[in-house]
C-alpha cells in the first residue's frame, strides 16, 4: 500500500499458490508472513498476518454472452 501525496508506505509480505477449477474463476491460498493494518479500512482483514484465502471470478460483457447463449 503506498501513498505518494503523503509519503505513507506499507508493505505485506507472504505466498500464495492458486489454480483454477474451471474457466473464468481462479482459488487460491496463502499466507501472509507480514501484514498491515489501515485504520480507515478495518473491514480489509485479508491485509492482516495470517492465512488468506482468494476466489476470483471473471465476469464481463463476453462472459454474460457466453450465459446467455448468444454468438459474439
Amino acid at each position: 500500500m503506498n501513498s505518494y501525496n503523503s509519503n505513507i508506505r506499507s508493505n505485506a509480505i507472504g505466498v500464495m499458490v492458486g489454480f483454477s477449477p474451471i474457466r473464468d474463476i481462479w482459488l487460491s491460498l496463502g499466507y501472509n508472513f507480514r501484514g498491515f493494518y489501515d485504520a480507515d479500512f478495518s473491514g480489509a482483514e485479508g491485509r492482516v498476518q495470517g492465512i488468506v484465502l482468494d476466489f476470483r471470478i471473471k465476469f464481463d460483457q463476453s462472459s454474460v454472452r457466453n450465459m446467455r447463449g448468444e454468438q459474439p
